[in-house]
């Protein structure tokens, strides 16, 4: 059973990963070089803080990568033996997972609707 789901939490944390993976890779081709996208909004919707290309869309999935894979590299996942504490971790990594892909959607999608207004979108 703790194998079993020890597995299926690799499964999910790497399907999360290749969705952020997947949206940076989207926005990345669709935005302009020399562009400084919106890492932070205030209560308005405007964008109070922001980067370059690169980093803005390189810092999610890097941050979602240590966050994901922590549990297995750290060996957590292999000394949860009793069947509550993997069943537990299980859980954690499914909503950490599924939360930071949802998170880096809606991010994601609000900052490219200012760069868009912006101008600073390829067709």
């Amino acid at each position: 059973m703790e194998q079993t789901l020890r597995i299926i939490g690799d499964a999910a944390s790497i399907v999360a990963l290749s969705i952020i993976a997947s949206v940076s890779l989207n926005a990345w081709n669709r935005i302009l070089p020399g562009a400084l996208v919106p890492m932070a909004f205030n209560r308005q919707g405007d964008p109070s803080f922001r980067m370059k290309k690169p980093i803005a869309l390189l810092f999610m999935p890097f941050v979602a990568m240590i966050f994901l894979l922590l549990p297995t590299a750290s060996g957590a996942t292999h000394t949860a033996g009793v069947s509550s504490g993997a069943t537990i971790l299980f859980t954690l990594r499914l909503i950490l997972g599924a939360g930071l892909a949802l998170a880096h959607l809606t991010h994601t999608r609000h900052a490219m609707e200012v760069l868009g207004k912006e101008g600073q979108l390829r067709s």
